[in-house]
């Protein structure tokens, strides 16, 4: 299930500066390009995502969520259910009554290696939420854990990132860069970049991280997305071993580690 937050942001401070997009064109220009021949087996990779330039990379996994106060029941899920097509009403109505109950409840997150140790499932960088949804197909669904968050960083974890760039970042002078649709709060604005120091982040955002961040030197680059159940970050080797020791759930990649559905060739 996806908490659907909405990073709406705000610009409070009166240092913050929005400038041209074309400061971040270095990203766009500098990805790998896509290919759509045979995708199942080549998929997609961090490079595609950000470009290739960086000594080294890591996923930062966005956690599950676990209700604390309820016991691991695996349920088995009607499949002519999960492929009925619902109305507007169906699907707002099925929304207020989950918000109702997740709010009711208890949650805390926990890793994606405790969940995939508990299934036997084996970790590995390019392990996704499609392994997980296979597994739990086949036994049942664990009724009291949700699913990663697709395309946002918990704010809980953005603190923490922020934490470690400050000590890798030599003028803590950063960009936060945003595309459609995530730029449509306003103005229905197609893209939208802001200067900024590391301080000043949180402040852009309401609730989670969402887009691009990334050093005014260019040593680093954080992203995700709205079909990621991950941030990927490429930087120094110092930044990326920084993050990994951490208590950030991470674990170090290439530009060429894959971040497609189809990634998953260990499970």
């Amino acid at each position: 299930m996806v908490r659907g937050h909405e990073p709406r942001r705000r610009k409070t401070s009166n240092f913050m500066t929005t400038l041209s997009t074309n400061i971040a064109r270095w990203i766009e220009d500098g990805k790998l390009p896509h290919t759509t021949k045979d995708f199942e087996s080549t998929g997609a990779n961090i490079g595609q995502c950000i470009p290739p330039i960086f000594d080294t990379y890591c996923k930062i996994f966005h956690p599950f969520e676990l209700a604390t106060d309820e016991s691991d029941i695996l349920e088995i899920r009607n499949k002519s259910d999960q492929k009925k097509i619902l109305t507007q009403n169906e699907i707002l109505k099925r929304r207020e009554e989950w918000l109702k109950e997740y709010n009711s409840k208890q949650w805390s997150f926990v890793n994606w290696e405790t969940i995939a140790d508990k299934y036997g499932l084996i970790f590995h960088n390019q392990i996704n939420q499609k392994t997980f949804e296979k597994k739990f197909q086949k036994i049942g669904w664990q009724k009291n854990l949700i699913f990663p968050n697709e395309g946002h960083l918990a704010r809980q974890l953005l603190v923490k990132l922020l934490n470690i760039l400050k000590l890798h970042t030599a003028s803590q002078e950063a960009f936060i860069y945003q595309i459609a649709p995530h730029t449509s709060w306003k103005g229905n604005k197609a893209e939208d970049l802001v200067k900024c120091n590391l301080e000043e982040v949180l402040e852009y955002f309401n609730s989670d991280f969402i887009g691009y961040l990334f050093a005014a030197d260019k040593s680093w680059l954080v992203f995700t997305d709205t079909d990621l159940t991950y941030s990927i970050v490429g930087g120094q080797r110092k930044l990326i071993d920084g993050i990994i020791d951490s208590d950030l759930e991470a674990i170090e990649c290439t530009s060429m580690t894959r971040v497609d559905d189809f990634s998953d060739n260990i499970n």
